[in-house]
């Protein structure tokens, strides 16, 4: 199992998201990279890039602080989308198909500070 952990980050919600300007919407995409990227590299050793049409269990656990919770988990699982993107973009997981990462779940908790854990683990056939 591999984990990176993405501190002082959280996802908006879709609604939030689909009212960001276009540029806007760029400069989140390339932070979002940027995170993962530190994430993966930043272990030693670092976290090896998914091979071609590997298959991973996905796992998200978002903490956020009490105030930006995000209550509807449809709005939370679409707002995760440009994360999920970022993952794909950084061969943390090969493709975001549902094939290669199955129906990736995603768990919300209240805690101090904002972060995202983000676990995967080859599916079992």
């Amino acid at each position: 199992m591999d984990k990176i952990i993405l501190e002082d980050f959280y996802v908006e919600s879709v609604n939030t998201l689909n009212t960001l300007h276009w540029a806007a919407r760029g400069r989140l995409k390339k932070k979002y990279v940027e995170a993962v990227m530190v994430a993966m590299y930043s272990p030693k050793p670092p976290i090896k890039k998914a091979k071609k049409e590997q298959k991973f269990e996905l796992h998200y656990l978002h903490i956020r602080k009490k105030r930006r919770m995000i209550y509807d988990h449809d709005n939370l699982v679409s707002g995760s989308k440009m994360l999920q993107d970022s993952l794909t973009d950084m061969k943390f997981i090969y493709d975001d198909d549902i094939k290669y990462i199955g129906k990736p779940t995603h768990k919300q908790v209240a805690g101090e500070e904002n972060m995202i854990i983000i676990t995967r683990q080859p599916q079992t056939p």
